[in-house]
C-alpha cells in the first residue's frame, strides 16, 4: 500500500470511527521550501477551524505491522486533543484580537517566490519574514494560521502596522531561548524535549533580561571548555522549539547576547527551527562554515526545514545583521 492509499485508507476509517460527527478530508499543503505534504484535516461540525494531521510516522508504523483500527484510533486521540485545546477564532475579523496571536517566522525567499507572492512579508536578507496567528498557547503543540494579503483588507491594515505589530508581539508569543550547543539533542532527545522540559529554558514575556542570564550561562559553560570546539557554538530557537530562527529578527536579541559575549558572531542557519551562533573571538574559516552549512542542509535537514545555505554575521557596534 502506498502512502496515498493508506491515507485513503485512514479518512475512510476516521470517518466511520466518528460517525458523521466530523467532515474528514484528505488536503495537500504546501509547505516550506515548495514541498508538499498530503494528509487529513478533520473539522468538527459546529468549528470553524480544523486540524491537518500528517501520517507519515503512523504510515511507518503501519508498515512495521501495526493494525488499521489502532493507527485511526491515534488519529482520532490527536483531533480530539487538538479539539479540547482549539481557540475560539469567530473573531478572526478583529484585528485587536488577533494582533495579540502574531508571531512570525523566517523563509528562504527564493525558495518560497511562488509562495511569497500571496503573503505580506518583510525582506531580511535574501530571507523573507512571514507572520502567523498562533492557534494555541505557545507550550501547547499545534498550528497557526499564515497571514495572506486579503487580511490586510479585513482587519483595515496597513502591510506596515502588520510587519511592526507582528515583530514586535512575536517575542510575547515565542519568546526567545538559548542555550550551548553542548546540549543540543542528546541522544534520543527532540529540541522541543529539551525547551520543554528543562525550566532554565521558560521564559516569561519580559524575555531579554533572562535570554541575557542565558547568555552568561552559555558563556560559562564555554569558558569550563574553551578546547571544545563544541562547547564554543550556541542554539537559538523560541520556546516552543518552532520556527525558532525567526528569533533573529526579534528586536533587542542578538544585541544582547553580543553584549554578553562581548563579541561580534557568526549565524549558521541550522533550519527553520533554530539557528546557531558562533563568537568570532579567534580567526574562523569561512569557507569552512559556508561548507558545513551546505553539506548539513543536504545531509541532515529535511527539505520543508532547510532555511538557507547563507552564512551571516552579527556586528556589535553598529547592531548589523549581514549575508557573509
Amino acid at each position: 500500500m502506498t502512502y496515498l492509499d493508506f491515507v485513503e485508507t485512514m479518512k475512510e476509517e476516521v470517518g466511520r470511527s466518528l460517525n458523521d460527527t466530523a467532515d474528514v478530508e484528505v488536503v495537500t499543503v504546501n509547505k516550506n521550501n515548495g514541498i508538499k505534504k498530503t494528509g487529513l484535516t478533520i473539522r468538527g461540525r459546529d468549528k470553524n477551524i480544523a486540524p491537518t494531521i500528517y501520517l507519515e510516522s503512523l504510515y511507518e508504523s503501519f508498515l512495521d505491522g501495526t493494525s488499521e483500527t489502532s493507527l485511526c484510533n491515534q488519529i482520532i486521540s490527536l483531533y480530539l486533543e487538538h479539539d479540547i485545546q482549539s481557540p475560539d477564532l469567530s473573531q478572526i475579523s478583529d484585528y485587536s484580537q488577533m494582533k495579540k496571536r502574531l508571531a512570525c517566522r523566517v523563509v528562504a525567499k527564493e525558495s518560497n517566490a511562488e509562495m511569497l507572492k500571496d503573503l505580506p512579508y518583510k525582506d531580511f536578507m535574501d530571507l523573507a519574514l512571514i507572520f502567523e496567528i498562533e492557534l494555541m498557547d505557545s507550550e501547547v503543540e499545534g498550528g497557526s494560521i499564515v497571514v495572506r494579503n486579503e487580511f490586510l483588507d479585513m482587519w483595515q491594515i496597513t502591510k506596515e502596522e502588520l510587519i511592526h505589530d507582528g515583530i514586535e508581539n512575536a517575542p510575547l508569543v515565542r519568546p526567545a531561548v538559548l542555550y550551548s550547543m553542548d546540549h543540543f539533542l542528546p541522544p534520543n532527545m527532540r529540541l522541543e524535549d529539551i525547551v520543554k522540559e528543562d525550566s532554565e529554558y521558560q521564559f516569561d514575556p519580559h524575555h531579554l533580561p533572562l535570554l541575557a542570564d542565558q547568555a552568561r550561562v552559555v558563556k560559562a559553560k564555554m569558558e569550563a571548555c574553551p578546547w571544545e570546539q563544541l562547547c564554543r557554538m550556541m542554539v537559538l530557537s523560541n520556546n516552543t522549539a518552532r520556527f525558532g530562527a525567526a528569533a533573529l529578527a526579534y528586536p533587542g536579541v542578538l544585541s544582547t547576547i553580543a553584549g554578553v559575549f562581548e563579541s561580534d558572531f557568526y549565524i549558521l542557519p541550522s533550519s527553520v527551527q533554530e539557528v546557531i551562533l558562533l563568537p568570532d573571538v579567534e580567526r574562523c574559516d569561512i569557507e569552512e562554515l559556508k561548507y558545513m552549512i551546505h553539506e548539513v542542509n543536504r545531509t541532515e535537514v529535511r527539505p520543508e526545514e532547510k532555511l538557507s545555505d547563507s552564512l551571516y554575521y552579527y556586528d556589535r557596534k553598529d547592531n548589523k545583521l549581514v549575508r557573509v
